[in-house]
């Protein structure tokens, strides 16, 4: 009998999260895995290369934002299903409730979590403490989640055990043959989106007073965004910066290529996707202590995190990172060793080894 995995998701997008679980059911797909993907909005599917082994079948509409609909929807969707459930941690109060109002007896309800680093936590506060809690007593005695920081809070609070599985780089990321700051030309780059999460506010502020000081050593600063956001793209904030819209991993590559320094200003992120991708480009990566970079940046060893969230001390900083050409090269070939850490055969093992087992 065929194995069979459900997977619930909210919409298609150009996140980090949801590449890494394209990933994921592609391999499971290409494995003689049954695979169904129920999905709310069809927004961005173009960004993804799914298996065409896969069904993909749409819960309500683009124009349809009904969160009630949906949720009945699924309901009935789910009193069929019988097998592995997969999704991501934006379902857990939904899919609690309706594991507790008809006691579904599934065989397997797997969380992938990305977004629950402290910060995070700290800022949802207690409600979403507690419905973490009632998904977990309700519904499951497993979970997987591919942080370590999520692994250990939940093994802490709630005695439940975590499994951690990585992430992945791409191996297109890993072609680069770098050279550092062609004629006095120093490129900064950022991944961000108009989400305040991401600290694209922090980075406009700071493009400002860098290239001014930069100027002043007789230093020229180039800064480019590369993004998804229609805000940003369509914007007018800022003659200085260039916006980018990368389509695909290729793309993203050439980025990563171009930029001499990687800024990442984000508040909280579940697992840093960019600064990984920045990694294996080589790319020096300066970043905001967001809580995920510190299980891929030794700080000055692999990239540098920022001791305060401060304009005039990121600049400072800049300023004296361009002037250690030595240190920088030292340290973009110490951040392509630890992005190797992360290649999808790794990726890939994990994934298939812990499936296999449950399903």
């Amino acid at each position: 009998m065929r194995k069979k995995c459900t997977i619930v998701i909210e919409e298609f997008n150009a996140s980090g999260g949801l590449k890494i679980l394209t990933a994921i059911v592609n391999l499971l797909a290409e494995n003689n895995i049954e695979v169904l993907i129920l999905v709310q909005k069809t927004d961005v599917k173009a960004f993804y290369n799914l298996s065409d082994k896969i069904t993909i079948e749409y819960i309500g509409s683009t124009k349809d934002s009904s969160k009630v609909l949906f949720f009945f929807k699924l309901f009935f969707k789910l009193i069929c299903v019988n097998d592995v459930i997969i999704t991501s941690n934006f379902r857990l109060s939904v899919l609690s409730f309706i594991t507790r109002l008809i006691r579904f007896d599934f065989k397997k309800i797997i969380f992938l979590i990305q977004g629950l680093d402290s910060i995070s936590i700290i800022s949802n506060g207690n409600l979403f403490l507690r419905n973490i809690n009632q998904f977990l007593y309700f519904v499951s005695k497993n979970i997987s989640a591919n942080r370590v920081f999520v692994s250990n809070h939940v093994f802490t609070n709630y005695n439940k055990k975590g499994l951690v599985i990585p992430n992945y780089v791409g191996d297109v990321f890993f072609d680069d043959n770098r050279l550092f700051f062609k004629e006095n030309i120093i490129s900064i780059g950022i991944v961000s989106t108009s989400s305040p999460n991401k600290g694209f506010d922090f980075f406009l502020e700071s493009s400002y007073i860098i290239r001014k000081d930069f100027a002043s050593e007789g230093l020229e600063v180039q800064f480019i965004c590369a993004t998804p956001d229609k805000k940003l793209l369509e914007s007018n904030i800022s003659e200085d910066i260039k916006f980018v819209f990368p389509k695909n991993e290729i793309e993203m590559s050439y980025f990563y290529s171009s930029c001499d320094i990687l800024l990442s200003c984000s508040v909280s992120e579940g697992f840093n996707l960019p600064v990984l991708e920045a990694m294996a480009s080589g790319c020096i990566v300066v970043a905001t202590d967001d809580g995920a970079v510190n299980d891929l940046i030794t700080n000055e060893l692999n990239g540098y995190i920022l001791a305060k969230r401060d304009v005039n001390f990121l600049s400072s900083k800049l300023l004296e990172l361009v002037e250690n050409k030595n240190k920088l090269n030292k340290v973009s070939r110490e951040a392509r060793l630890r992005a190797e850490n992360f290649l999808k055969v790794f990726f890939d093992e994990a994934y298939l080894k812990y499936f296999k087992n449950i399903l």
